[in-house]
């Protein structure tokens, strides 16, 4: 039945992330699938290759802001 409201009146997202204003990562309420922006700005579901992806780009923001 959740998978039936977020098919007919689409995800409704809250953001789960908060540390990284670069890094957004949402979860919808309905379904609990989690969510994040690629490159482009456009939400993909979050899967392992996103989730490695946004670890690096932490890890990478962390180790600037560090170094500046």
């Amino acid at each position: 039945m959740k998978l039936l409201l977020c098919k007919l009146n689409r995800h409704s997202f809250t953001n789960i992330s908060t540390e990284n204003i670069h890094i957004k990562q949402f979860e919808c309420s309905n379904c609990k699938k989690k969510f994040t922006t690629d490159g482009y700005g456009r939400l993909v579901e979050l899967n392992s290759y996103w989730k490695k992806n946004n670890q690096f780009f932490e890890h990478y923001f962390q180790k600037t802001k560090l170094g500046a």
